[in-house]
């Protein structure tokens, strides 16, 4: 969902993009113009909606630490090895995307889609490839957050939770799961609600606006905690209208990511919601006799580390009158 997400930008450029705060009806107005204008907008519509996976992914990652970390004991060792796993293939990722994106640039070339070949700094600079080995950079700035690759601004996050995630998992267990949630989830909701107002900070999805304040851990701390009370409570997954629920909420989180006070809550209600109305379908295809998303979960942060903007340029040789 992720990958088709910022594929739409390729098929629609940013008509799908929610303005900030323009407003349930002026959004949904627009969105049912352009799909009744051409029945075929549905689809880089609903890729647009994909941008909500972004907050499974948070989940997801609270909910197998914490799953994996009550089994047995958190060392430092350990700890650092969880670290390591998350980096190393990001570094090996910065020179490899660079080869890769510049080889494009001759298929490029001989598709027609460019003139003549740039040279390798004027698709990165020097600046930007060492930069990006430096992950902690990416919390103080929006150029450095979205550098070299915009979507690898991930990886800085994430990191922050990792290195945060002993502490919150303690203060879990301490206050127990239900007390830490409501904890966490006002103090980020507060923290949004304040950001929201006081800059032009929006979160992942919305058009035209800073994401500094959206991409770093106090924003997402709602969905990653709510992973973390997810492995002592899955039960509440096993609900009858659990998939309605989540249809709800989803809807919810994108009717308030179109108001300004709502980017107090959107995110969460949009991971939150999409988690549960992708459970039942993930477990039908659990049962299938081959599941290609085994697979795909296997290489998952691979597949994202290297979409973007690889991807782009294949479609752009393969699909050229629409990319």
């Amino acid at each position: 969902m992720i990958v088709l997400y910022h594929e739409q930008y390729n098929l629609a450029s940013l008509i799908y993009l929610i303005e900030r705060g323009e407003g349930p009806l002026s959004y949904f107005e627009r969105i049912a113009g352009l799909i009744s204008q051409d029945a075929i907008n549905i689809i880089p519509f609903l890729y647009y909606l994909g941008f909500g996976a972004v907050g499974v992914f948070f989940i997801l990652s609270g909910l197998g630490l914490a799953i994996k970390y009550s089994k047995e004991k958190l060392t430092l060792r350990k700890y650092l090895k969880q670290i390591i796993k998350l980096l190393i293939p990001y570094f090996i990722a910065i020179p490899v995307t660079f080869i890769i994106n510049y080889a494009l640039q001759y298929l490029w070339l001989q598709s027609g889609i460019i003139s003549q070949m740039p040279q390798p700094f004027e698709i990165y600079t020097p600046n930007q490839y060492i930069e990006s080995y430096l992950v902690f950079t990416r919390w103080f700035s929006d150029r450095l957050a979205l550098n070299f690759v915009g979507t690898w601004w991930f990886v800085g996050i994430i990191l922050q939770f990792y290195l945060l995630f002993p502490l919150l998992f303690n203060i879990s267990k301490k206050l127990g799961p239900k007390n830490f949630l409501i904890i966490t989830l006002l103090i980020s909701f507060i923290y949004r609600a304040i950001v929201a107002y006081a800059t032009n900070s929006s979160p992942v999805g919305i058009q035209g606006a800073e994401l500094l304040y959206f991409i770093n851990f106090p924003a997402r701390l709602p969905e990653f905690a709510f992973g973390i009370y997810l492995a002592s409570n899955q039960g509440i997954l096993k609900y009858r209208y659990i998939t309605l629920f989540g249809l709800l909420l989803f809807m919810g989180g994108l009717i308030l990511s179109t108001t300004t006070i709502g980017l107090a809550f959107n995110d969460f209600l949009l991971g939150l919601g999409l988690l549960l109305i992708l459970f039942k379908l993930a477990n039908w295809i659990k049962g299938l006799k081959f599941n290609i998303f085994e697979i795909l979960g296997k290489y998952s942060y691979q597949i994202y580390l290297y979409h973007e903007p690889a991807l782009k340029m294949i479609a752009k040789i393969v699909f050229p009158d629409i990319f």
